[in-house]
């Protein structure tokens, strides 16, 4: 089975591929990345940017005969605060799509408010723990949770949720 994933964000790869293989434990999975331009800001806010931007990525790495994956991470509103959640939509080879989130988090006050800003969390987080491209590594959920939960989990977690919509039947 072919998966085109609309990101080289290594994270968002690997992820996709341990989604499929749970998913379909019996099948061969061949995973590719495929570069694609997501059509939102570096830091998308909002629902419905962030599913614009995972949508987006999912269409443009499409090849019929295979399935594609798109991932996006953004801040949503929850009440008062935002939590940074990564959406995926995973289009199927017949085209049919849906939709998954991941569990969100809190950010640090000061991180939160300079994403807002249009500061992209990856390069404050980076900036502010000192690792470089933090969000190709463990993410900003790694340091946060001292490594109880990574950025990968999330992004498989969304996939997986996803794919459940296509298993679904309608």
């Amino acid at each position: 089975m072919k998966v085109c994933v609309g990101t080289t964000n290594p994270v968002k790869v690997r992820a996709t591929e341990r989604a499929f293989l749970r998913a379909f434990p019996d099948r061969e999975i061949a995973v590719e990345a495929v570069s694609v331009d997501p059509g939102v800001p570096p830091q998308p806010v909002g629902m419905e940017e962030v599913h614009r931007g995972a949508k987006n990525r999912a269409r443009e790495a499409w090849n019929r005969g295979s399935y594609s994956v798109g991932l996006e991470a953004g801040l949503i509103k929850v009440g008062d605060v935002y939590v940074d959640l990564h959406v995926a939509v995973v289009r199927d080879p017949e085209g049919r799509e849906a939709v998954g989130t991941s569990p969100g988090f809190q950010l640090p006050p000061d991180v939160t408010e300079e994403a807002l800003s249009g500061e992209e969390v990856g390069e404050v987080f980076s900036e502010l723990v000192g690792v470089r491209e933090i969000g190709k590594r463990s993410g900003a959920i790694g340091v946060l949770s001292d490594g109880k939960v990574l950025r990968e989990d999330l992004c498989e977690l969304a996939v997986l949720m996803a794919l459940i919509g296509l298993e679904t039947p309608r």
